[in-house]
């Protein structure tokens, strides 16, 4: 937060004095401002908790549903192979590769 967001929202909440206080006591009122806000921050993410962790977990078994499909297509270029098709390794490594990226 910079100060003059600080005097900004100071001068909304009524106290224009604050643009004449001394350095020194700027600075407390910028330790008091930046305390408020990392409790808020606090305050939101232990509301948000919950829903994060279910994100997270769907976030989790997409990338898990990606890299099974993934692989299954992979194994699908490799029976190719075995077919005698000659790209159908390099696909498949392919293939695989995207999942490292």
């Amino acid at each position: 937060m910079t100060q003059d967001e600080i005097i900004e929202m100071a001068t909304q909440a009524g106290m224009d004095y604050l643009k004449y206080i001394s350095p020194e006591s700027f600075k407390k009122v910028t330790v008091f401002a930046k305390l408020v806000a990392e409790r808020e921050r606090e305050r939101i993410i232990a509301k948000n908790a919950p829903v994060i962790k279910q994100i997270n977990e769907h976030i989790k078994e997409l990338q898990d549903a990606v890299k099974a499909e993934r692989e299954a297509c992979a194994k699908l270029f490799e029976q190719g192979d075995e077919m005698g098709e000659w790209y159908s390794y390099e696909v498949a490594k392919a293939i695989r590769a995207r999942g490292q990226a």
